[in-house]
């Protein structure tokens, strides 16, 4: 009699809620559930949003890494931070606060750090001490009784997912980092553990990881483009026109402008843009006049743009179907927002936005998208100013295909969106490179587990 042979186990780390969108709402998980046992491991697995996961959800240990080994990571990745500026690179720092460089006292103590081999050396020894001392007990014993033969996640140096990543790695299962968003490779430039597998969005971001890990070999980096647009590069549902202006509060028969609002705690006084781009919209000649669609940030509630909706009767607030629980850092979609989100992308005449990764998911359906890189009513310092996103390392890829087009003064905003309006404008097509993002995923988890 045959035996049937045990199928590999895929355990998915969803330690934060954008998480979810790239590993679930992709349909990742339930591609891989067609092949191999899938658990998805999460914060919160009460959450609505794994209603129709279609795999089993559990709950995340407790387990953090031991104090001597967070220790010598804290040390190690700040001496990686002098050792990058020696290199000419910074960290980006998204949101407002800790804004600013070392203090000079920390950067004499670290001045050692900033030749290669004593960088190396010290992280051979965090990769020691690793091995040693990094195999967390809940997270070991989870992953046994799981099986899991491959862990998946989405980052390699949060403190939340290295202790899961550490244990993998130490119990001699196979990892693949999936990167959520294109600014990791720059806001946490340094790979704390060493995974099987490093997937990337690009190949700017493919150099730039290995530029600033000298540990890390380049085999371990592929590039398999971004799980956050495979809807929009594989499109298959839409609803139409008329059911989405008519959910959303919009006329559509009349053209409209999605303006994607920047997180709170990342931007200042964004209202006064918004409010800018509305009255000269308002005071537009033509008869149909156009339309905004305000899209709030999921981590605010839009009161600070409510008395602009009571001013202008053309701009309609849409609410993204997120939960945020800020005490708890998770801010996630819901399995109906990757659709409506998808329906406004599609349905929009252009976009309005600070510099983000807005675009690419514009871009990804040839919309014609306008930066806003100034600030309002007065210029702020360069380092909180919008202008800094589109300076940051990680938008030069943005910047040198014309993704987007800046916009350094309310004149210029005005002019670049009347002139994709009149014109209607086409961004060029951002490509997805061949197989798209979830088959790439795929095949490089299959790799990684040996089939």
């Amino acid at each position: 009699m045959s035996v049937s042979k045990r199928r590999k186990h895929i355990a998915i780390l969803a330690a934060f809620g954008p998480e979810v969108r790239a590993f679930v709402h992709s349909g990742l998980a339930q591609r891989l559930a067609q092949k191999y046992e899938v658990t998805v491991i999460t914060l919160r697995p009460q959450s609505r949003a794994f209603s129709r996961a279609g795999v089993p959800v559990v709950g995340m240990p407790n387990g953090t890494e031991g104090r001597l080994l967070a220790h010598v990571r804290y040390w190690v990745s700040k001496a990686h931070e002098s050792w990058l500026r020696a290199k000419g690179r910074q960290k980006w720092r998204h949101y407002l606060t800790g804004v600013g460089g070392n203090a000079p006292r920390e950067r004499r103590i670290y001045r050692l750090a900033r030749y290669t081999p004593i960088m190396r050396a010290l992280t051979k020894y965090e990769h020691l001490c690793a091995k040693w001392l990094g195999t967390q007990i809940a997270w070991a014993r989870l992953f046994r009784e799981l099986g899991t033969d491959c862990l998946v996640t989405s980052s390699f140096a949060s403190g939340r997912a290295r202790p899961a990543l550490q244990s993998a790695v130490n119990l001699g299962i196979a990892t693949v980092v999936v990167t959520n968003s294109w600014k990791d490779a720059y806001a946490t430039p340094y790979v704390h553990v060493l995974p099987t597998r490093i997937a990337v969005w690009s190949e700017g971001v493919a150099r730039d990881i290995l530029a600033a890990n000298p540990h890390l070999s380049s085999d371990r980096v592929v590039i398999t483009g971004s799980l956050h647009l495979d809807p929009f590069l594989r499109l298959s549902r839409v609803v139409s026109r008329d059911e989405f202006c008519r959910s959303v509060g919009l006329d559509p028969n009349r053209s409209f402008v999605c303006y994607t609002a920047a997180a709170p705690s990342a931007v200042r006084n964004e209202e006064f843009v918004v409010e800018a781009l509305a009255g000269a919209l308002k005071e537009a000649k033509s008869e149909a006049k156009t339309q905004i669609l305000l899209r709030l940030n999921p981590m605010e509630d839009g009161s600070r743009f409510r008395h602009l909706v009571e001013r202008f009767e053309d701009l309609v607030i849409q609410k993204p179907d997120w939960e945020w629980y800020p005490e708890q850092d998770w801010c996630c979609a819901m399995p109906g927002d990757v659709d409506s989100w998808v329906a406004t992308v599609y349905h929009a005449a252009v976009n309005v936005s600070i510099p983000s990764t807005v675009t690419l998911e514009f871009a990804s359906l040839n919309k014609p998208v306008v930066n806003v890189c100034f600030d309002l009513p007065d210029p702020l310092p360069p380092d909180v100013s919008n202008r800094r996103f589109w300076l940051a390392d990680f938008y030069a890829e943005v910047r040198e295909a014309g993704l987007a087009i800046p916009a350094f003064s309310v004149e210029e905003l005005i002019e670049n969106v009347y002139s994709a309006l009149r014109s209607e404008r086409k961004a060029p097509a951002l490509t997805s490179g061949g197989r798209l993002p979830v088959e790439a995923v795929i095949g490089v988890i299959e790799e990684a587990v040996g089939e």
